[in-house]
């Protein structure tokens, strides 16, 4: 192409636009009804207009992405370490580079088992504990290994309702123990809140003040900011509205930068780990939830998520096989190698309409972040009930939503097979009673 033919306008020969020349042609087809009937709302409350202009572009700072493409991270639930390990070393062999292990087992936990013949150096791994093997964490030290521990006593304090001091002096020493390693040690995860039925501006919101909440107290007990920042991770699920969830990714790193700037934290860049939500899959018809999977899976990518963790399509059902295994593996894979997905810098940008959710969300995330620091903060919030009425309220909505077919689920609301039935799954788990837990639904 010589510079003359760069110095051509497309399209000269169609009049200029604007969008108030679109509404008035949509009020003909309306037959002069009131536009405002084509806007839709979210959950969140948000205002959608049925289209965008360059009338409605929106002015957002720089979003400090990832600069890699992301990590193809496997879960590994680990009951028994010799069967664990032979699954992390297929899923490594078969093109994953992350792991993920999901520690159900109760001490004692034999690491060198687990972890034989992983490339530590390699692979990056993390590794989930709950309350009753958080113990066994500190065994990790003498183990070299980049990737995190993560540990969100205060989201499995709304499920479980357990919180005691020992906890909390628990995250203190991990903090000191890899202080000097590639280990993120505060892990905030959103998969509860989610399972809950929050929204996405709740998520944002909880994640912020529960990070709050563990920066203040590390602080207060003699630990630098910055090694504090230095060590904090997320991990965030991706539901099934596609250009929210890529919003909500994009949003969390314009808060994140917000609240480091609010400490005076000049750089502080934090892990932003998706999971493909199990509130979205079902056991009726469950190869759709393939589909579901994947579109999840882009709208965290083109979010831009450090890692990605896509669930088996027949997770919801404990019957997960080789074959459902491979299928989810590959789906980040294709992402990278066919798809080249992990070739562009933040993709959404320049999206009228992507852009104007991952403002909205940022701005309403932050009210309500505000809000809940108004009140004295998350564990002040979840002790006055505050924090459960407003998930309440969400899931009670999306559960109308679901019962009257207004939120279409194929296969499982609408288009049936007919010897399928839908139900309602509602695993409560017994904790504390002086506290209002959550509840974790899948419909």
């Amino acid at each position: 192409m010589n510079s003359q033919d760069q110095n051509i306008k497309l399209f000269h020969e169609f009049p200029p636009s604007n969008k108030e020349a679109w509404v008035a042609e949509s009020l003909k087809m309306l037959k002069n009804q009131d536009f405002s009937s084509l806007y839709t709302s979210t959950y969140e409350g948000i205002s959608l207009a049925p289209f965008f202009t360059p009338d409605d572009q929106t002015t957002l700072p720089n979003i400090p992405l990832a600069t890699e493409h992301w990590l193809n991270t496997i879960e590994i639930k680990v009951s028994d370490e010799t069967s664990a390990n032979h699954l992390a070393l297929e899923a490594l062999q078969q093109g994953a580079n992350s792991l993920m292990m999901i520690l159900l087992k109760n001490p004692p936990l034999d690491f060198a088992k687990l972890l034989q013949g992983i490339d530590l150096h390699k692979t990056p791994i993390h590794f989930r504990f709950f309350s009753q093997n958080i113990e066994a964490a500190g065994l990790l030290a003498s183990i070299k290994f980049r990737g995190g521990i993560e540990f969100d006593f205060l989201a499995n304090w709304l499920v479980q309702g357990d919180l005691d001091t020992h906890i909390w002096k628990k995250l203190h020493e991990l903090c000191q123990i890899f202080k000097d390693q590639t280990v993120r040690t505060v892990f905030i995860q959103a998969e509860n809140y989610h399972l809950a039925g929050a929204h996405v501006v709740q998520e944002l919101a909880l994640c912020l003040a529960a990070s709050v909440e563990y920066i203040d107290y590390l602080e207060q007990n003699g630990i630098q900011l910055s090694d504090i920042f230095s060590k904090m991770g997320f991990s965030m699920p991706v539901g099934g509205d596609y250009f929210i969830e890529i919003a909500k990714f994009r949003a969390f790193r314009l808060l994140w930068a917000q609240l480091t700037e609010a400490y005076q934290i000049k750089e502080a860049s934090s892990w932003l780990h998706a999971r493909t939500s199990p509130r979205t899959k079902f056991a009726p018809d469950e190869h759709t939830n393939l589909l579901r999977a994947t579109t999840e899976a882009q709208a965290a990518v083109v979010g831009g998520c450090n890692s990605l963790t896509v669930g088996a399509y027949n997770e919801v059902t404990q019957e997960e096989n080789e074959f459902s295994r491979r299928i989810a593996r590959n789906v980040s894979i294709i992402l990278q190698c066919e798809a080249h997905l992990d070739k562009v810098y933040d993709p959404a940008q320049g999206s009228y309409y992507i852009e104007y959710l991952t403002k909205t969300l940022a701005e309403e995330s932050w009210k309500l972040f505000q809000e809940i620091e108004q009140r004295g903060g998350f564990i002040k919030a979840v002790e006055q009930g505050f924090v459960q009425d407003k998930i309440e309220e969400t899931a009670s909505l999306r559960k109308a939503h679901f019962d009257s077919g207004k939120d279409v689920f194929v296969g499982v609301n609408k288009f049936l097979k007919p010897a399928h039935k839908t139900v309602t799954t509602l695993p409560d788990k017994e904790g504390k009673k002086d506290l209002n837990l959550l509840k974790l639904r899948r419909f």
